[in-house]
C-alpha cells in the first residue's frame, strides 16, 4: 500500500485536544510481562556491530550502465608500446590519481585533458581497454573488474605513457548533504574529550587529554538527571578513541575542498559548472582522516569490515545547505520559481543564508566536476527543517543527478531523519498541524515520510531508520557511529540483499480487518514482532484526519492489529509521528513499543488503511 503523504505535504492532521501527546490519556503501563521485556530491551537496544550471515545474491551484480561504451580491442589498429617513455601529455581529472578506488563490476569512466589526438589504451590488472582522445580531452570506459588491488594503472598512447600507482577496485560512494555529513572526525574527538571531562580535564596541545578509562564521576554535575547525556558522553569518548587509532589502507577517502564562504562574489558568479575540484586520495588515517566526515568514517569502516573489499569515499558536503543549491541547473530550471526545495521561504534566488545557497551553486562547484566518476551509491544526509515539497524536490534531484552523471542505475542511500526536538523551529508562514506546545511541530516527522516516499517512487533508493540517534536539544546527532553503521547496514540489505541482524522493522502496508481494526504488515521482523506499552505512540485517524490514541497487539510473525476506542472507521494509522517522539527524554526506552525479535525498535510510519 502507498503511504499517505497528506500530512507531510500540508493537509491538516490534527491531534485531538486533551488526548495522547496533546494532553494525555493516562498511561496503561507495559502490561503483563512487560517489565521483563523492558529490561531486556534496555540492555540490548543500542546498535553495535551488525552480523551478516550472507552478503547476498546481488553482492557481485554487474552494473549495466555504459557497458556499451567499453572497448576491449583497438578500433584503428593502435598497439600498446610498454616501452614508451613517461610523458605529461595526459592530465587526468582530480579524482583520477594514484591511491584512488575504481568502482568494481562497472564500466568505470576515466577522463581528463590531453594534448594528444588519437586512440589510446589503459591497462590494469591484466585487462586492456581502449578509448579516443580528441579536442583536448580524453574519456575511456574500463572493462568491469572484481574487487582487488592495489594495482598499477597505465595509460598508453602513441609515443608516451603515464602510470598511476596503488589503485584499488571496490565500492565507491559519493557522500553529500549538509552538516551531519560534513561533521568532521576532529569535531567528534574534541567533543569526546571535552564532554568526558566537563571542563575539569587537563588541557594540553590544543585538546583535552582523555582519561584511560571512562569515569562517570568526572562529570557528575553536568550529567545531573540525564542518563541519555551520560550515555552520549561515554559514546563520544569511545568513538574518539576508535577514530584516533584507526588506520586502514583499504578504506580510502577524497575530501572535496570548499572555497571560503565569505567570498560572496565567488558563489554569486558560479552560474556554470567548474572544471575541477581540490582534493587528494589517501587512506583513512592521520590528518586526512581527522578532516573527514565522522558519519562517513563509520559508514565506510563498517562496510569495509563486513565485505572485506576496498571502499572509496568521496566527500562533497557543506553544513547549512538547502537542497536547492545541490540541484543541477537543468533540474531547477524545469521547476522555476515554484521549485521549493526547503520551506516556502527558501527559494532558489534567496541568498539570505549565504551566496553558496543560491540555486545550483554547490552542484556547479562541487558535484559537476566529479560527476563522471563511477559510484555505487550516493549517500545523502540532508533535509533538516525542509519539509515543504521536500519529497518532490528530492525525487527531482535524484533523477537530475542520475541524468547528469550518465548513470541511470546510480544508487541513493538516504539517512532517514533522526529524532530532533526543541531546536526545530517554524517558518513565519508554517501552519501547525495540532494544538501542541509552541515549540512543537511535525517538520522532522513530515520529512521522514517524504524521504520514504521518494524510495517508493524511484528504483535504487533506500532510507535508513535512525530514530534512536537524535537528540532533543541539538540538530547534530551525537551518535555518528549509530547513524553511520545503520546506513551501511541498510545499504547492504537493499543493494546486496544481505541477510543478518542489520536493520529495524519497517511497516509496509495497512489493511482493514473485518471488525474495523487495522492490520499492519512489517518487514525485517527477525524472529517475530512484539509489542510493549500496549502500543504507545500509535495513533489512528478517521475520515476527518484527526489522530487519536490507539493500541496494538502482535498477530502472527509480521503483523500488528491496531484498534482505537476513539475511532470507529479507521482511515489512517501512524506510529512515532513526532519530531522527537520520546515521551520521557531521559528514558530512551519509553519511545519504543514495537520491536523485532532481536530488539530492534521499529521506525516511524504513516499508512492509509485500505
Amino acid at each position: 500500500m502507498k503511504k499517505k503523504l497528506a500530512a507531510a505535504l500540508g493537509i491538516l492532521m490534527l491531534c485531538a485536544p486533551g488526548l495522547f501527546a496533546c494532553g494525555g490519556k493516562p498511561d496503561d503501563g507495559i502490561g503483563t510481562g512487560g517489565a521483563a521485556q523492558l529490561a531486556a530491551i534496555d540492555t540490548g537496544y543500542s546498535l553495535s556491530a551488525g552480523t551478516v550471515s550472507s552478503l547476498g545474491a546481488a553482492f557481485d551484480a554487474v552494473n549495466p550502465d555504459n557497458l556499451d561504451k567499453v572497448f576491449d580491442a583497438p578500433q584503428t589498429g593502435f598497439t600498446v608500446d610498454e616501452g614508451a617513455s613517461p610523458s605529461a601529455a595526459f592530465t587526468p581529472a582530480d579524482l583520477i590519481a594514484s591511491g584512488m578506488v575504481i568502482q568494481r563490476n562497472a564500466a568505470a569512466r576515466l577522463w581528463g585533458a590531453t594534448a594528444y589526438e588519437g586512440e589510446f589504451a589503459v591497462e590494469i590488472n591484466g585487462l586492456t581497454s581502449y578509448g579516443r582522445a580528441a579536442d583536448g580531452a580524453f574519456e575511456i570506459f574500463l572493462q568491469p573488474m572484481p574487487a582487488g588491488g592495489p594495482y598499477n594503472l597505465d595509460f598508453y598512447w602513441t609515443g608516451g605513457r603515464l602510470q598511476l600507482a596503488n589503485v584499488y577496485v571496490g565500492e565507491v560512494f559519493l557522500l553529500s548533504g549538509q552538516s551531519n555529513m560534513d561533521w568532521l572526525i576532529s569535531y567528534n574527538i574534541d567533543s569526546g574529550d571535552q564532554h568526558l571531562h566537563g571542563g575539569t580535564g587537563v588541557y594540553q596541545g590544543g585538546a583535552y587529554v582523555p582519561s584511560p578509562v571512562y569515569d562517570r564521576g568526572t562529570n557528575a554535575q553536568w550529567l545531573a538527571d540525564s542518563p541519555e547525556r551520560d550515555q552520549m558522553i561515554k559514546d563520544y569518548y569511545e568513538e574518539a578513541t576508535e577514530q584516533r587509532t584507526y588506520n586502514n589502507p583499504y578504506l580510502r577517502i577524497f575530501h572535496v575542498g570548499i572555497h571560503d564562504l565569505g567570498d560572496l562574489a565567488f558563489y554569486e558568479n558560479a552560474t556554470s559548472p567548474a572544471s575541477s575540484v581540490n582534493g587528494h586520495w589517501s587512506g583513512m588515517s592521520g590528518n586526512d582522516m581527522l578532516n573527514f566526515s565522522a558519519f562517513g568514517f563509520f559508514f565506510g569502516k563498517e562496510l569495509q569490515r563486513l565485505t572485506g573489499i576496498p571502499v572509496g569515499l568521496v566527500l562533497s558536503a557543506l553544513g547549512g545547505t538547502y537542497l536547492t543549491t545541490w540541484s543541477p541547473p537543468a533540474t531547477y530550471a524545469a521547476r522555476g520559481s515554484d521549485y521549493a526545495y526547503g520551506n516556502d521561504y527558501v527559494k532558489g534566488g534567496n541568498a539570505g543564508s549565504g551566496a553558496h545557497n543560491l540555486a545550483s551553486r554547490m552542484y556547479n562547484l562541487y558535484i559537476d566536476p566529479i560527476k563522471k566518476f563511477s559510484y555505487k551509491s550516493v549517500v545523502w544526509v540532508q533535509g533538516e527543517g525542509q519539509n515543504i515539497k521536500y519529497g518532490l524536490s528530492l525525487k527531482d534531484t535524484v533523477e537530475g543527478w542520475r541524468a547528469e552523471f550518465g548513470q541511470p542505475s546510480l544508487g541513493w542511500t538516504v539517512l532517514g531523519h533522526p529524532t530532533q526536538g526543541a531546536t526545530d523551529s517554524f517558518p513565519a508562514d508554517y501552519v501547525k498541524k495540532g494544538p501542541e506546545e509552541p515549540t512543537a511541530s511535525y517538520i522532522a516527522a513530515d520529512t521522514r515520510e517524504q524521504q520514504k516516499w521518494v524510495a517508493e517512487q524511484l528504483p535504487g533508493v533506500c532510507v535508513s531508520v535512525n530514530h534512536e540517534f537524535g537528540d532533543y536539544d541539538e540538530v547534530h546527532q551525537y551518535d555518528k557511529k549509530g547513524t553511520g553503521y545503520r546506513a551501511a547496514y541498510k545499504f547492504m540489505e537493499f543493494f546486496y540483499q544481505s541477510v543478518g541482524r542489520l536493520t529495524p522493522p519497517e511497516a509496509v502496508s495497512a489493511v482493514k480487518a473485518e471488525n474495523g481494526d487495522v492490520l499492519v504488515t512489517f518487514r525485517n521482523v527477525g524472529s517475530g514482532l512484539k509489542v510493549i506499552h500496549n502500543g504507545r505512540n500509535i495513533e489512528a485517524a478517521g475520515r476527518l484526519g484527526i489522530f487519536y490514541p490507539a493500541e496494538a497487539v502482535a498477530e502472527g510473525n509480521d503483523t500488528l492489529r491496531i484498534s482505537s476506542d476513539y475511532v470507529f472507521d479507521i482511515k489512517q494509522v501512524r506510529y512515532g509521528y513526532r519530531n522527537y517522539p520520546k515521551l520521557d527524554r531521559n528514558n530512551v526506552v519509553l519511545y519504543y513499543s514495537i520491536f523485532s525479535g532481536d530488539n530492534f525498535g521499529a521506525g516511524q510510519f504513516l499508512l492509509d488503511a485500505e
